[in-house]
């Protein structure tokens, strides 16, 4: 507190106010309390339900610091916590597993006043429909996320390979590519395909002369979008085919440079592709080919030196993101895997494998699998956590 002397000599913050009395005057003691200023502790404690399911540990970051392991069902003190407001993250969640509220959350610490304790409570449960198509070894495979059920759907021959695997809306067909390098009776070109979920009842849609790509469904699941390389010009351009009816592709865009890599709205309005167009950026159009504009322009139209290219879109579950490649100049073509609103706007990079490496969106929209170093891994989108989904494989589709 403050004292002040009917002498207006001094004015201090002292314990005792006899150190401004003059000679002769009465000296009083004045008591005062001050607040306890010693750094808190804040008390967090993890539970988890299905621990046979759950990572060895968990993790916790205070203010982005180093992460610290935590135990589940104990007690683990964070001390020495200043005042102010403070974040605490919650990190290690594995497939399988997801947090009750949210996964950051913020501790406001006030000299003279406890720290609340912070609780997570984790459930984690096994999904038995959480499946993934993948490719390795140029033959496509189903398996669970956790690497169980291990299926090979496609039957191996001499000289061909199979990639792109593309579920349909529900679950219940494949659309994928099919290449044919025999030295004979083959052009060695990618040609459409779609499949029966168990790998039966093989049919072929596209015909010859053109290398055909990255077949994605339209949200009715009657038809694909796909890319076609002319093997006589070299450009390519987008088709959309029927999904029971071999031939009769129609051609969807018309320009004499690079259209790659389309993925279908799930409203089934847009088609977002890759275009040289818009140097190295993203287009949308409509089924009909109607309505075509940029929607991230390029680094060549925006003039940012820092990037390379954008490429390899997908839709999330929602519409209302879409998932993509960003390849940047800075050390090399190093690749990123990032998120963007609908419109094309707040990129945000959620990975980075340093390799192009076409996004899959989990079902719930909460997690995207990618590929990195011949394995497939995740992220989750809330930063909870990451890790690897199969270790040996390529190009992941989740089932719907």
């Amino acid at each position: 507190m403050i004292v002040r002397t009917r002498r207006r000599c001094l004015s201090l913050l002292v314990l005792w106010a006899g150190a401004c009395t003059g000679p002769g005057e009465p000296t009083a003691t004045v008591p005062f309390t001050t607040e306890d200023a010693r750094p808190k502790e804040l008390v967090m404690t993890v539970n988890v339900t299905g621990t046979e399911l759950a990572p060895p540990s968990f993790f916790i970051s205070v203010d982005g610091d180093t992460a610290r392991a935590v135990r589940v069902g104990t007690n683990t003190i964070v001390a020495s916590l200043a005042s102010g407001t403070h974040s605490v993250a919650f990190r290690g969640l594995n497939v399988h597993c997801a947090v009750d509220g949210p996964a950051t959350r913020s501790v406001v610490v006030v000299f003279g006043r406890p720290i609340p304790p912070l609780v997570w409570n984790i459930t984690c449960a096994r999904t038995a429909t959480r499946q993934l198509a993948f490719v390795r070894d140029g033959e496509i495979y189903l398996a669970s996320t956790d690497g169980t059920g291990l299926v090979r759907l496609t039957t191996p021959q001499p000289g061909v390979s199979f990639a792109d695997p593309a579920w349909s809306p529900d679950g219940s067909r494949i659309a994928l590519t099919r290449r044919v390098r025999d030295g004979f009776e083959s052009d060695g070109l990618q040609d459409i395909y779609v499949m029966n979920a168990d790998g039966s009842a093989l049919l072929r849609l596209t015909g010859e002369h053109f290398d055909n790509s990255s077949p994605t469904w339209s949200p009715d699941g009657q038809s694909l979008v796909f890319s076609a390389v002319s093997s006589v010009s070299g450009s390519a351009d987008l088709y959309v085919t029927s999904t029971t009816v071999a031939g009769g592709a129609t051609l969807l865009t018309t320009s004499r440079g690079w259209e790659a890599y389309p993925a279908w709205s799930p409203d089934g309005s847009r088609i977002v592709y890759s275009s040289d167009q818009n140097p190295h950026g993203l287009d949308v159009i409509g089924p009909d080919g109607s309505g075509g504009r940029a929607l991230i322009e390029g680094p060549r139209s925006s003039g940012d030196t820092t990037l390379l290219f954008y490429t390899r879109s997908a839709w999330s579950p929602s519409g209302q993101q879409i998932g993509m490649v960003v390849c940047g100049r800075s050390g090399g073509a190093t690749c990123d895997v990032a998120v963007a609103n609908a419109d094309g706007t707040g990129v945000t990079t959620v990975a980075r494998p340093g390799e192009i490496a076409k996004p899959a969106w989990s079902r719930d929209g909460r997690m995207i699998a990618f590929t990195q170093a011949a394995s497939i891994r995740f992220v989750r989108l809330d930063g909870t956590g990451e890790g690897v989904l199969i270790a040996n494989g390529h190009s992941p589709a989740f089932r719907p």
